[in-house]
């Protein structure tokens, strides 16, 4: 009994330690990055309203963790700015508070330029979601419990964080669970 209890916590620990690791090469680059979007936003080097520049500044991201499925904003007024990787196509969601009830979806190049755009009625609110109230009142990043995504209609979790303190602004990642077989 002994010895098959000794193997059998050996085997426990074995796993636990791949669980973790696998977990936190998920996890990590994804807090990195969000600490450093909030570095970008607070110092005024990267600015949602410059859309083709923060594309291409979060498709590199993006392409690089590919179970990042798509990256949000959205600020206290309601303006709200979204980049999507839907199975290689590259869509981006602008909502500006100005256009009551409409949102613009842009199609993009793989470079993160423009190439079409339409003009969609939707009621989109970036602080009526999961990821935003999540992170308003906290201090640091927030993982998600498991929900259905607006966009996608699959299971994920999204990681958020407030920007610059004392926002409202608050940028949130993407991560569908049936990505993450890809890793």
């Amino acid at each position: 009994y002994h010895f098959y209890k000794k193997f059998f916590d050996h085997h426990i620990d074995t796993v636990s330690a791949l669980f973790q690791k696998g977990t936190e090469n998920i996890t990590k680059p994804v807090e990195v990055f969000l600490y450093n979007m909030e570095a970008l936003v607070c110092c005024r080097v990267l600015d949602f309203n410059d859309v083709e520049k923060t594309n291409r500044f979060l498709m590199e991201f993006m392409k690089k963790y590919p179970y990042v499925t798509s990256i949000n904003y959205g600020d206290g007024h309601g303006n709200g700015y979204l980049i999507l990787n839907d199975r290689g196509r590259w869509l981006n969601r602008i909502k500006r508070t100005e256009d009551t009830d409409h949102v613009i979806w842009n199609t993009l190049d793989n470079d993160g330029k423009i190439i079409k755009k339409i003009r969609v009625k939707d009621n989109y609110d970036p602080r009526k979601t999961v990821w935003y109230n999540q992170a308003l009142h906290s201090k640091d990043i927030q993982w998600s419990k498991e929900y259905i995504f607006r966009t996608t209609k699959d299971p994920g979790v999204t990681a958020s964080l407030k920007l610059c303190r004392n926002s409202k602004e608050i940028i949130g990642i993407d991560i569908m669970i049936k990505d993450l077989s890809v890793l």
